[in-house]
């Protein structure tokens, strides 16, 4: 752009081209500028231009796409308008109405147009609204359904009473319809559901189970916030003698060792042993204090800390109920129920797709799984590029993705699959801005990819490389350091998935805002009845 400054991560960020790359670009860092930029210069360049319809650039909806190249298209104009005639500049802005500047899905839906007698799928399809498809799920179900009440399967009548009433099954038809959902979002959902099925057997103990290893770690974590509390309890106990010589100090002391035993059966004992070490400290005497310190400040903020380890132990009680032989049953009954769900869900995936064939309709999960059958082949080594791959990565020299926060598994499969295996990646995105989980969206996926990538060096030219864009031009300096504030007392990888890091912070950069002494956060502590909120 004609007279803008970039810093020096928006250059890194609009010059990187010869391997993969990804930005992090945090709230108000100038992304989408950076984003047209560095496709008006990759197609500009002085020594290897490339033209427009070469350059594969996909966001998340139509109106980003739109925007896109409506932004593109103007920084032609401006070009054009200094330098009139400029031949590559005037073929450039005529290359830009077929390139593609998209969204996922009608990136995916062009490729099943183009292959559409390899896939054997009608050419003149069309995508479905929602209430037709609505509609032919709730056929499809209650096709399968009363098939498999009239089969009389066993499993299947065992899963009904589980998850149905007597009045209805629709409990059941919402379990099977949420595991299709999810399954759509994974490119190998077959791999995926047989993982889940041995999951149920071979197992040595509770421990070794997945279920039992979060639960186990989700142990370690609330343990040591108790242990936490406890060691200032014995803080704050040193500070009032007439307390700390009491039997109220040796109740407080003997909490130090209560939780240490529960601590060292969660790092090393079995299910029950954990269990056991719960349960002993559960059993501790009522903390009473001499009379004449009953209302002592101490004593109450001792006795309120004290209260909040017992909720912590109880609710871990909770998670512990049953033994390891009763968990183990559960889990090996547990086996052939689950099998039986993914093959209800198989059954009612085949049924569905039988009838949108009829009608020659699709839905965009359909598209991504097209474009995947056309570019990834399985193997027992993991997905590998096809011909049909092979040469449509060829027709593109970069692929430039926006918010990738939002990708989910077989997204990232075809991007790979269509970058000649991430070499001709630009991914951009910010996965504290992640909001779309509910569509299956995965962020982890991001995440794995910037923990994997090193910092771009420009003298280096390092490839895979990552970029952070963490400079905030949108906001007052205030309200990036109440920002940073919040969520780097909030955020870890256990809450939120990422550590708030200097990679993640944001970075005042606004220069168009006049001193100011008012504040820029108030605070508001809002205090709301339960009882009166249920009234409500």
């Amino acid at each position: 752009m004609a007279g803008v400054k970039w810093t020096d991560n928006q250059q890194d960020a609009i010059s990187a081209r010869k391997g993969t790359v990804l930005v992090s670009a945090a709230a108000g860092s100038g992304k989408t500028a950076v984003l047209v930029e560095r496709v008006i210069q990759i197609m500009t360049d002085t020594v290897t231009p490339v033209d427009a319809d070469r350059l594969l650039v996909v966001t998340y909806t139509r109106a980003a796409a739109g925007e896109m190249r409506e932004r593109i298209n103007k920084r032609l104009d401006e070009m054009l308008a200094a330098d009139p005639f400029n031949v590559h500049l005037r073929r450039q802005q005529m290359l830009l109405a077929k390139a593609q500047i998209s969204t996922i899905h009608s990136f995916c839906q062009s490729l099943a147009k183009e292959f559409f007698y390899i896939l054997d799928i009608p050419a003149d399809f069309r995508i479905a609204d929602d209430t037709e498809l609505e509609i032919l799920k709730a056929a499809a179900m209650n096709d399968v359904i009363e098939r498999k009440y009239t089969e009389g399967d066993t499993d299947f009548l065992k899963m009904s009473d589980m998850f149905s009433t007597s009045k209805s099954d629709s409990a059941l038809q919402k379990l099977i319809l949420r595991l299709y959902g999810f399954l759509r979002s994974h490119p190998f959902p077959k791999r995926w559901s047989d993982e889940k099925c041995a999951m149920y057997s071979g197992a040595e103990s509770v421990s070794k189970t997945h279920w039992g290893g979060v639960i186990r770690e989700r142990t370690k974590v609330m343990v040591y916030f108790a242990k936490d509390i406890i060691q200032r309890n014995l803080k704050l106990l040193g500070e009032e003698p007439a307390l700390a010589n009491h039997k109220f100090g040796d109740i407080i002391r003997d909490d130090a060792d209560l939780i240490d035993n529960v601590l060292a059966r969660t790092e090393e004992g079995g299910w029950d042993d954990i269990s056991k070490s719960l349960e002993l400290f559960s059993r501790k005497v009522t903390l009473r204090a001499p009379d004449k310190l009953k209302d002592n400040e101490t004593k109450l903020r001792i006795a309120s800390n004290r209260d909040s380890v017992k909720k912590i132990i109880e609710s871990l009680k909770a998670l512990y109920a049953f033994s390891e032989e009763q968990c183990m049953a559960d889990i090996t009954e547990l086996a052939p129920t689950v099998r039986c769900m993914f093959n209800v869900m198989n059954e009612f995936e085949e049924v569905y797709s039988e009838m949108k064939a009829e009608r020659k309709i699709a839905d965009y999960s359909d598209l991504e799984h097209w474009a995947l059958k056309l570019l990834v082949k399985e193997t027992d080594n993991g997905p590998v590029p096809t011909d049909i791959a092979r040469l449509v990565s060829s027709r593109y020299d970069f692929v430039m993705v926006d918010e990738y926060q939002d990708a989910n598994a077989i997204q990232d499969t075809i991007f790979k699959a269509v970058s000649d295996d991430d070499k001709k990646l630009f991914v951009v995105g910010d996965v504290k801005q992640s909001i779309y989980r509910f569509r299956q969206a995965m962020p982890e996926i991001f995440i794995k990819r910037k923990n994997r990538y090193t910092l771009y060096d420009r003298n280096a030219n390092s490839y895979p490389s990552k970029v952070i864009l963490d400079r905030n031009f949108r906001s007052r300096e205030g309200i990036t350091e109440a920002v940073n504030f919040v969520f780097r007392n909030l955020m870890s990888e256990t809450v939120g998935e990422i550590a708030y890091t200097d990679e993640e912070k944001l970075v005042f950069g606004a220069k168009n805002y006049s001193a100011d002494d008012a504040p820029c956060v108030s605070y508001h502590l809002l205090s709301i009845n339960s009882t009166e909120s249920k009234n409500k």
